[in-house]
């Protein structure tokens, strides 16, 4: 019922839109308006517009529409990836409190109900989370290994990155 009233109101809208008219001030200058102008002299004519030309849409081809596919088949033809952006392979990050920020990127892009899930030297940190970014505060002095891995909806791991060691420096406490 929409559609058909949505058509009826266009169709009376362009014979509305049909009529226009052509008409020349004083200074030479033409102009077309919708409107018939206020002081209808001998220098106002009415154009003939002419059909609009129109096509009417392509049939749907069955070979072409959208295929229903179960999430299982679509999971297996879907290559997932997840890597590490920042920082680098090798980084060390100088003396001060552990801080470092951890950039991620995933192809294809997150679906509905998928997350990310960093782990900082075999455990996990924070919650799975929806956006690869995170920020690390206080992480102690040494070697670690971060790995960003992709969740579905479920929390079952569907992808992992490369481990991307880094170097923290931090000042030794003394022992009193």
């Amino acid at each position: 019922m929409r559609p058909l009233l949505i058509a009826t109101l266009l169709l009376a809208s362009t014979a509305a839109w049909s009529q226009i008219y052509k008409t020349t001030d004083e200074d030479g200058n033409v102009i077309f308006t919708d409107r018939p102008p206020a002081d209808t002299g001998d220098n106002v004519e009415s154009v003939e517009t002419g059909h609009t030309n129109s096509i009417p849409p392509p049939e749907a081809r069955p070979d072409l529409a959208p295929r229903e596919r179960s999430s299982s088949s679509q999971d297996t033809a879907v290559s997932y990836s997840v890597s590490i952006t920042n920082p680098a392979e090798g980084t060390t990050i100088p003396m001060g409190p552990g801080n470092l920020s951890v950039s991620a990127s995933t192809t294809p892009a997150l679906r509905g109900g998928e997350t990310l899930q960093l782990i900082v030297s075999g455990t996990p940190w924070q919650e799975p989370q929806a956006r690869g970014q995170w920020n690390l505060t206080d992480i102690r002095r040494g070697e670690h290994d971060l790995v960003v891995t992709r969740m579905d909806s479920e929390g079952a791991e569907i992808a992992a990155s490369d481990a991307v060691r880094i170097l923290v420096l931090r000042p030794v406490r003394a022992k009193n």
